[in-house]
């Protein structure tokens, strides 16, 4: 902005705060441009307004707390999908099955549904 290193204890503040959230800086951010844009005063109110706008994108925002459905039944449930997935083992036999014989082979029809499944 200044052309040199004069100015980064002033300018480096501003950067800081936008940098951690907490928003810029817009009297100091005004001043700054004050001093070294020229064409300050032909241009203030435009200038005003690109610092107010950028204070509203740079500014905290709150965070909604996440959409959680509650009884959701799967979809192997309802009526629509339920002819989907007919043959298809549910999750909890599939955990089962390869709990249960960990150092034995599957049975081929097992591993082959759970094949097409993955």
């Amino acid at each position: 902005l200044a052309g040199d290193l004069t100015r980064v204890d002033d300018i480096l503040p501003v950067i800081r705060r936008v940098v951690s959230g907490d928003g810029l800086d817009v009297v100091k951010t005004k001043e700054l441009l004050r001093e070294h844009v020229l064409a300050y005063d032909e241009w203030a109110a435009e200038i005003d307004r690109a610092v107010r706008w950028m204070d509203v994108l740079f500014a905290p925002l709150s965070a909604h707390p996440p959409y959680v459905e509650t009884n959701i039944p799967p979809l192997s449930e309802l009526p629509d999908y339920a002819n989907r997935f007919i043959g298809i083992p549910s999750a909890e036999i599939l955990y089962d099955t390869v709990n249960d014989k960990q150092q034995l082979p599957l049975d081929p029809a097992f591993s082959n549904i759970l094949g097409q499944i993955a």
